[in-house]
This record gives C-alpha cells, structure tokens and sequence, in this order.
C-alpha cells in the first residue's frame, strides 16, 4: 500500500510518497512445529472421512501446507474416525497417519506425510 502526502503550501504538489506496509508491524513468523503445537481440548470426527479432507482440514486450521506426494492413493482416500482428548494438530495427522500406514515428519519448515516403512 502506498500512500502520496501532499503540503498545502506547495499548491497540491506531491513532496513525498511513503511506503505505509513498511509502517504496519508484521504477523509474527511461527516454524511449522509451532503452527502443529498448539493444545486442542477435544477433536472428534465421528463419520468417516477419507484422510485427505482430515489433511485439508488441518492445513486450514494450522495454515501449513502437508506434503503428500509420497503417500499412495489408496492411503489419502481410506475413511477415518478419530476421536481425541488433550491432543494437538500434529497427533491429530499423527494418528490419523497411523490409521492409514503412513507417518509424519515434521520439522520446522514442512510436513510430510510418508509410508511408514520409508
């Protein structure tokens, strides 16, 4: 966003243009790790639902981004239930992972999503 301040006393010349996104303060930067930890008192998600939107779901929650070019079709599409107490995003793709034969590496700049025996 960029603004242009004009001086009255200079007949509406432009004396200045001012960058006014440098003046706004920037969302705080949080790792991947930290976008997964934060504390869920509960998430249920009694009719099955193929693995995938389970994923979809907590990419929107977290605004991460989960790799799953390596899992196979089979495993994205197999329906799930979970149900957890005192939990986080990151046990939620953990356990939903576990259900389906992948598992999750997670470190501070990605998620992936790979099959357990790689």
């Amino acid at each position: 966003i960029a603004a242009q301040v004009k001086n009255e006393s200079s007949a509406g010349r432009v004396l200045d243009t001012l960058d006014l996104q440098s003046q706004q303060p920037t969302p705080e930067q949080k790792s991947v790790r930290e976008r997964l930890g934060f504390s869920i008192k509960s998430f249920r998600q009694t009719k099955p639902v193929p693995l995938h939107d389970l994923i979809m779901t907590v990419e929107q929650m977290c605004r991460v981004n989960v790799d799953v070019t390596a899992a196979s079709e089979k495993s994205l599409s197999t329906a799930i239930t979970l149900s957890l107490v005192d939990t986080t995003p990151a046990d939620i793709l953990a356990d939903a992972g576990r259900k389906t034969g992948l598992r999750v590496i997670v470190d501070e700049s990605s998620i992936r999503m790979i099959p357990e025996g790689d």
